[in-house]
């Protein structure tokens, strides 16, 4: 098959997720004992096996994929594929790569008053992985991981996966969460979306759920870090809908909510309603 460069991106962030996942001792598994696994797994083919016989030249080599110093040759990144998918770090959707709706992006961008057809001039300060976490009223617990990564030279792309506990993660490193969320996850939706620049800087996502189709627009607001060479420690996420007393309660200490509420009250209560905070998550 042919891969895109988001789609090797994919196939490196969840290969390292296996590395994390199944630690030795409490370290990480060895690149020669990962690409022993590769080659040992029955949806591989034999012949690969036959002539990646050197565990330590493969491992090596897989080493540079993870650290994004090189792309391995297509019938390693085949070999890959297999593996991920048979492990379940890979779903079959994940291969179809969505295009980039650019010609979208760019008339949204005209409409918005952009001068730079939508680009998004800052690469390091948005691009990385970050989560975001509520509670709703029933207890239950609602997780959002939020990556953003370039695809090509112009365009922005988004995964977002949310899930469902009924129980709260006593860890917020990026290997635990994952481990939790396969044990205690009672759903799990995944979307794809794309960053688009407006007037003034304003950055906005265009978000589409893999399942249904369903649509949004969000806005991003992040603080710019004192160091210019970092990335936003936080983006919040506002959807924009209606404008009025949300559905859900968001009334914090407000028990019941207020009859004959403020526009003060109803804007607060909206904003918290459909807005989130995503922390840049440390690597892992």
């Amino acid at each position: 098959m042919d891969y895109s460069d988001a789609i090797i991106r994919r196939l490196r962030d969840r290969l390292l997720r296996y590395r994390s996942d199944t630690r030795i001792s409490g370290r990480k598994r060895p690149w020669n004992r990962i690409a022993q696994d590769v080659a040992d797994a029955e949806s591989v083919p034999r012949a690969f096996y036959d002539k990646e016989d050197d565990f330590d030249v493969l491992g090596e080599a897989l080493r540079r994929f993870g650290a994004a110093t090189q792309v391995p040759t297509l019938e390693r990144l085949d070999a890959i594929t297999a593996f991920l998918t048979e492990k379940g770090y890979l779903a079959a959707d994940e291969l179809q790569e969505t295009d980039s709706p650019a010609q979208l992006i760019h008339s949204l961008a005209q409409f918005l008053g952009s001068s730079d057809d939508g680009l998004i001039p800052d690469t390091v300060l948005l691009c990385g992985r970050f989560l975001a976490e509520r509670e709703d009223r029933r207890g239950r617990h609602e997780y959002r991981t939020l990556a953003i990564a370039q695809s090509g030279n112009r365009d922005f792309q988004v995964e977002e996966t949310s899930y469902i506990t009924a129980m709260r993660a006593r860890s917020r490193h990026p290997a635990e969460l994952r481990r939790f969320f396969k044990v205690a996850s009672t759903a799990v939706i995944r979307n794809d979306g794309w960053l688009v620049q407006g007037r003034n800087k304003q950055v906005l996502i265009l978000i589409k759920d893999r399942l249904t189709g369903d649509a949004e627009l969000r806005s991003v607001v992040y603080a710019v870090p004192s160091d210019t060479d970092a990335g936003a420690d936080a983006l919040y996420l506002l959807k924009h809908g209606e404008l009025g007393i949300p559905v859900r309660s968001t009334w914090v200490g407000k028990a019941p909510a207020p009859e004959q509420p403020s526009a003060t009250e109803i804007v607060t209560a909206w904003a918290t309603e459909n807005s989130l905070r995503f922390d840049r998550q440390e690597s892992g």
